[in-house]
């Protein structure tokens, strides 16, 4: 080969490389499978859990469809955030992993986006083996920001060293945010800062919400709804006996029974309107 053509060929090469580099990371980790949709719709990219290992960040672009297979790995941990602009499913085939658990610095959950363990109708035809009740956790180091919906086929855990915010940023209109599950909903801030202008829904549990430290817990619930129709919203337990204020704000609570502790500390609670028996 002439110096000129292997010039050519080496200037081909290192441009591959570049193009292959700069697709976004989820593309370019080997894909467990590739599930045929109907035309028009995205053809999600399907991974290993595992696959995530060393992933430094997870991204899902608003056009994507990312199905994450727990069936032999219950845990993922990113060391950066989380960014679901578009959705991304966890799903498992094995009885004996029944919790998807997602550790990172921050989760976001942007508005029309959505972050599932409830696989859609067509979803579910392609993975006929998936078990019905799969548990999510999401662990963040600082914040879990949801704009649009974080959904759970079990249990709900979300547990956060700083903020959970459930709502819209300001300026953006359209459809409230969700955070639901088939069973429990628990809610850990450990900066003791709820935001609720959504919706947040047990449908067959109860909702819990508490801090991992002795801190003060203001949950700001106006414009928001806390549901728990067949269960119990609890705030922190009888066990609490530290000092440290309670401030619930506005919004709905509806539950069967609505159990709030504040220790040795002063417990207030404006509600637009709760249903339920007060303990």
């Amino acid at each position: 080969m002439n110096p000129s053509a292997r010039l050519r060929s080496q200037i081909g090469i290192l441009l591959l490389v570049l193009s292959i580099l700069s697709q976004p990371l989820l593309m370019i980790l080997p894909a467990a499978a590739e599930v045929p949709m109907a035309t028009g719709t995205p053809v999600p990219v399907v991974l290993n859990a595992s696959s995530l290992d060393h992933a430094a960040e997870l991204n899902v672009g608003q056009h994507e469809v990312v199905v994450l297979d727990f069936s032999n790995s219950e845990s993922v941990t990113i060391p950066g955030n989380v960014n679901v602009a578009g959705k991304l499913y966890g799903m498992s085939t094995n009885s004996e992993f029944s919790t998807a658990s997602f550790s990172a610095s921050n989760f976001v959950v942007n508005h029309g986006a959505e972050f599932s363990t409830s696989l859609p109708s067509d979803l579910r035809q392609s993975f006929p083996s998936a078990i019905s009740s799969l548990n999510l956790i999401l662990n963040a180091v600082q914040n879990i920001i949801n704009q649009g919906t974080i959904s759970s086929s079990g249990n709900l855990t979300a547990t956060a060293g700083g903020s959970i915010t459930n709502a819209l940023a300001p300026g953006v209109t359209g459809s409230a945010p969700i955070m639901q599950a088939v069973n429990n909903v628990n809610l850990t801030s450990n900066l003791g800062n709820i935001v609720n202008s959504g919706t947040i829904t047990a449908t067959a549990g109860n909702i819990n919400i508490a801090s991992q430290v002795i801190h003060d817990l203001v949950v700001n619930n106006i414009g928001g709804r806390f549901e728990a129709l067949q269960g119990t919203f609890n705030v922190r337990d009888s066990l609490f006996t530290d000092k440290a204020n309670l401030n619930i704000a506005g919004g709905d609570v509806v539950a069967r029974q609505l159990n709030l502790f504040s220790g040795n500390g002063i417990a207030k609670v404006d509600l637009n309107e709760a249903q339920g028996q007060f303990n």
